[in-house]
């Protein structure tokens, strides 16, 4: 699901103008700096948590919620020449800013819900030693909740009826009468009664 909701939210970023690429949890170690991007990836050390779902009125039934523990990362580089950390960090908080904003849009789009957590900036390991501020590289923790769906293996719901025309039939009586029942019986409607909807 985390590389559809990449590919999801690059839509909306390009939307805006945003000339960042979204890609998947790298599978081949590149340096900070060699190439602007976000990164949306699984957060291992934060992993997933299940609950309890709030409503199971569809089918198929999703009687779990999967919190998705994830994050994205901001690589950024200010292309003015001579740029100074403060200007890699406001393109960095402006990147950032767009990917909140485009996540609301995809989550609602999914009829699901996000947060965001806690954001901070980080030195990998490969700009650890270094004396020049190359640019700024922000990480922005979140949730993602799907629902459990009850399915067979082979992607199946439970199979559905539908109820023929007259095959149910109900009567539902109410009355606005502020004096004693009619009949002198609380579980019976009273004659005046009349019909509110049914047939």
């Amino acid at each position: 699901m985390i590389r559809e909701i990449g590919k999801e939210l690059q839509a909306q970023l390009r939307l805006k103008g945003c000339p960042f690429t979204v890609v998947d949890r790298e599978q081949h170690k590149t340096t900070s700096w060699g190439r602007q991007r976000i990164v949306v990836e699984h957060d291992d050390d934060v992993g997933d948590q299940f609950g309890t779902a709030v409503s199971q009125s569809v089918n198929p039934k999703r009687p779990h919620v999967l919190t998705i523990g994830a994050k994205l990362t901001v690589y950024a580089q200010s292309r003015n020449d001579g740029a100074m950390e403060f200007e890699h960090r406001r393109l960095a908080y402006q990147a950032v800013t767009a990917c909140v904003c485009a996540m609301d849009k995809v989550a609602a789009e999914r009829k699901n819900s996000w947060r965001p957590g806690k954001g901070r900036f980080i030195t990998p390991d490969d700009l650890a030693r270094s004396e020049k501020f190359g640019g700024a590289i922000y990480e922005l923790s979140f949730t993602y909740d799907r629902g459990v769906p009850d399915l067979t293996w082979a992607g199946e719901a439970q199979p559905e009826a539908t109820l023929g025309a007259g095959t149910v039939r109900h009567t539902t009586k109410v009355s606005l009468a502020h004096g004693p029942d009619d009949d002198d019986d609380p579980n019976t409607p009273p004659a005046t009664a009349e019909t509110a909807c049914g047939a």
